[in-house]
């Protein structure tokens, strides 16, 4: 007989003893070949039987795991509940060739037999080949909930370690759907169930270490509205400041305070964690994020890896760390830039204004006509530089706390600056001449200074200081006159 020729008579066979039986249920008590009631049901578990093995001969595994179930049935009817969960267990087993849906169906009615029986160990493994099978699918809630499942039944019966074994792959199920508290948990469960047996006491720390990185991963919220807008400007006073550095180092200081104390209390369930190079990674890991340490820290993690290689995900919570110091650090190099890049075109603006205050002066025309241009000049370059700003330095100034009377005098403040130096040419020339003003200041019209002036020194007294003014610069030479007129009163 060649393989085709028995595969087609095991799939005939299969077919018969399926009818045969089929025949016997829907003949009842009246049926030649059923001599008493109790004995239908087993004649009909037999022919299922026989056929589901043909089915199986010819490859047909649906055909033949049905027949099985229908077997399993015939045996529940006959009260034989045991019997019945090992027939659903050799069909999940034949199902799982064709069909998984059909496959966790009878390992459900299996379970649901063996637990009514309080048989909770073989409970327990089919739950952990459920899990097993959602697991390799990847369908992350499900395997989590059959090694829970699983989990408790082993609990139940005492067997700690492998109950703790399907808890670790249900934490690595709950990081597969970013659900940490809950992995972090079940991580604390075990390391407690790990401290109270000797032999596996060494691994508490490792499952603490990685409740701890956990805890790294979670983000970092900056509470940008509490950031208020600096403004250096004359004639503004701010109060009650609260600058992007501070909030930075408070959020920072918030969220890691958090993860050190946890460690703190992992220190009361296992008294060597404190002491475990585990927990010294941690510290130090923290250390360097406060200060900002990108080469220590990455330098830090190298070392690590290379002594005890650091898993998929231990990596993925230790970036956010990373990536928190890079952030800070383009952040504050971006501000540096920026204010270069201000001082830069404040110099260009000065000497702008000198060449226009010299083309004032051959013109003969009032240097304040050129006042306008020097506006359009400064909007510029403050539109330049705000077109210039990267997004992490964006993200804080859309939240700034500035006042609308402060941005005001901002503008007001700018104006007045540069029409005042505009304009100090002319005021300067008639102090001289009148010498009215020359003595509220402290510099009369027969004062050398008033006499000898000359165009380079007056640029250079302008390059200085852009914020600075004149009148300002003499007031404290007239204070410290008064002062040394009366030497009790100096103040050393």
């Amino acid at each position: 007989m060649t393989v085709s020729e028995r595969l087609a008579y095991h799939k005939k066979r299969g077919k018969q003893l399926s009818d045969k039986a089929d025949a016997l249920l829907e003949a009842g008590m009246g049926g030649k070949l059923a001599i008493a009631a109790f004995l239908k049901y087993d004649d009909c578990a037999g022919f299922f039987y026989r056929s589901s093995i043909s089915y199986r001969a010819s490859g047909r595994y649906r055909e033949s795991g049905d027949a099985l179930v229908r077997c399993a049935k015939m045996h529940q009817k006959l009260k034989l509940f045991l019997e019945a969960a090992t027939l659903f267990t050799e069909a999940a087993d034949v199902y799982i060739k064709v069909d998984k849906g059909e496959c966790v169906r009878a390992f459900r009615s299996a379970i649901s037999i063996y637990c009514d029986a309080g048989k909770f160990d073989i409970a327990a493994r089919m739950e952990r080949k459920v899990a097993h099978m959602h697991f390799q699918s990847k369908h992350w809630e499900d395997a989590c909930f059959h090694y829970k499942k699983a989990a408790n039944f082993l609990a139940g019966e005492a067997q700690l370690d492998q109950a703790d074994n399907c808890l670790e792959f249900a934490v690595i199920c709950l990081e597969e759907m970013s659900e940490l508290h809950k992995a972090q948990s079940l991580l604390e469960t075990v390391a407690k169930n790990c401290t109270e047996q000797n032999l596996r006491r060494f691994n508490a720390k490792w499952h603490l270490f990685n409740a701890l990185l956990m805890m790294l991963h979670e983000p970092l919220v900056f509470a940008y509205t509490d950031v208020t807008e600096v403004i250096l400007k004359p004639g503004i006073i701010q109060k009650d400041i609260i600058t992007v550095d501070m909030v930075v180092e408070r959020d920072s200081n918030e969220k890691y305070r958090k993860i050190l104390a946890k460690s703190r209390e992992y220190e009361q369930m296992d008294f060597m964690f404190r002491v475990s190079k585990e927990c010294l990674f941690i510290d130090n890991l923290i250390k360097m994020r406060l200060e900002f340490d990108i080469h220590g820290c990455m330098d830090h993690i190298y070392y690590w890896n290379n002594v005890r290689p650091l898993e998929r995900f231990q990596l993925k919570y230790i970036k956010v760390v990373v990536e928190e110091i890079r952030t800070e650090l383009a952040r504050r190099l971006e501000l540096r830039r920026l204010e270069q890049m201000r001082k830069d075109r404040a110099t260009a603006r000065r000497e702008r204004r000198g060449e226009l205050k010299e083309q004032m002066k051959e013109l003969g025309l009032d240097p304040s006509v050129a006042m306008d241009e020097m506006e359009r000049m400064w909007i510029q370059d403050d539109k330049d530089v705000q077109e210039s700003k990267a997004p992490g330095v964006l993200i804080w100034e859309a939240h700034f706390k500035a006042n609308k009377k402060d941005a005001k005098k901002r503008a007001k403040a700018e104006h007045d600056e540069h029409m005042g130096d505009m304009a100090s040419d002319d005021e300067n020339e008639e102090d001289g001449e009148d010498g009215e003003d020359g003595e509220d200041d402290g510099q009369g019209g027969d004062s050398p200074q008033g006499k000898h002036r000359d165009e380079d020194a007056e640029f250079e007294e302008e390059e200085d200081s852009e914020d600075d003014d004149q009148p300002a610069q003499k007031k404290d030479k007239k204070e410290r006159k008064k002062r040394a007129t009366n030497p009790n009163k100096v103040i050393l």
